[in-house]
């Protein structure tokens, strides 16, 4: 965890230069945790479109960044997954959240299918 890592640094300052530091650490949002079976359902439904609205299906790896999402599966087992939106012809886009963030649209209607695509498989 972040806190445990900074405060075993702020440990070893104090020790080293002997002095004495108040560590004001934040708990603002809460880790974003996909559940694994839910994660795991989700990927085996999108797994078999593959290819057909989108490319492909990519696990990738743990972020850091804060998400409002992470609320909600504190209080639902969920997952969370990103839709790629990068604008065609745009080899360094800006992030989502940024004044000049631009979105391929055609992502909108991949988000929209592969929810509906969930929400149905998971009715079964």
């Amino acid at each position: 965890m972040a806190y445990a890592a900074i405060k075993n640094q702020v440990e070893g300052l104090e020790k080293a230069f002997g002095v004495t530091v108040d560590l004001d650490y934040h708990f603002n949002y809460p880790v974003l945790y996909n559940h694994v079976e839910q994660t795991r359902a989700v990927r085996d439904i999108l797994k078999q479109s593959e290819g057909s609205y989108f490319d492909e299906v990519v696990e990738g790896d743990t972020l850091s960044g804060s998400e409002d999402f992470a609320y909600y599966l504190k209080q639902t087992p969920g997952t969370f997954y990103i839709v790629g939106a990068k604008p065609e012809g745009i080899a360094d886009p800006y992030p989502n959240h940024h004044p000049k963030f631009e979105i391929n649209e055609e992502s909108m209607m991949i988000c929209a299918k592969s929810l509906g695509e969930v929400v149905l498989g998971r009715m079964e």
